[in-house]
């Protein structure tokens, strides 16, 4: 993952946005339309990783509803036209929500997806 820093202390909230902003472009929405989506929701999953629990939902529960929710996004992403090359890179990094086990992967995921999805800002 290049360009976050997990040492930084505002790590949480600047990784998070990458969640917030794949998924408001999935649903062409200007603000996050379902409460589902927005950064906070992967910032307390970040933050139940390391042990900063604000949330009272386990962190395998939130790393569930996280991936349910990014699949919806690259599923929103995969109905719109586009390149033959570019639906299998989308398809390739859908495949790999199910095997991510942190934060960390998903967000790399996410930053991936935001780099081929540029077409639909």
């Amino acid at each position: 993952m290049g360009k976050y820093d997990i040492n930084n202390p505002n790590y949480s909230y600047v990784a998070s946005s990458s969640y917030e902003n794949f998924m408001r472009r999935a649903f062409k929405s200007s603000k996050a339309h379902n409460p589902q989506y927005t950064l906070s929701v992967m910032q307390n999953l970040i933050n139940t990783e390391n042990g900063k629990n604000y949330v009272k939902i386990s962190l395998e529960k939130q790393l569930i509803q996280i991936k349910v929710n990014i699949h919806k996004g690259f599923e929103k992403f995969l109905q719109k036209k586009m390149s033959d090359e570019k639906r299998n890179a989308l398809n390739d990094l859908k495949n790999q929500i199910d095997y991510s086990d942190s934060s960390f992967k998903l967000i790399d995921i996410l930053e991936q997806g935001i780099e081929l999805t540029h077409e639909f800002i």
